[in-house]
């Protein structure tokens, strides 16, 4: 089963926190396509590590939210290869975890 991850990131200030980053680098292993998206500028060096982490890094402005940014994802990335995978998972960096081994 194949899987595609759309993860949406909000900081006003362009920094990814630690939780984030250690959640990405614990679960994006466990999915097929890594895609994060933020709706804000991303600093330059957590866009480096997150360059590292996932399969795609989009920055864009937080127009319509998590919903928008899902949305222009689904656009940029193209509705034929989100379709292609068996399982589409929506995500946002206010979840927090994983607590036990992922």
């Amino acid at each position: 089963m194949t899987k595609i991850v759309l993860y949406v990131h909000y900081n006003p200030f362009g920094k990814v926190s630690a939780h984030v980053m250690c959640q990405i680098q614990l679960i994006s292993k466990s999915f097929d396509r890594f895609v994060f998206i933020s709706n804000s500028r991303l600093l330059e060096e957590d866009k480096f590590v997150l360059s590292s982490l996932c399969d795609q890094v989009i920055e864009r402005e937080n127009i319509g939210f998590d919903f928008g940014a899902w949305k222009d994802a689904i656009q940029i990335v193209g509705l034929d290869t989100v379709s292609s995978f068996d399982q589409l998972i929506l995500m946002n960096d206010t979840c927090f975890g994983p607590i036990y081994d992922f």
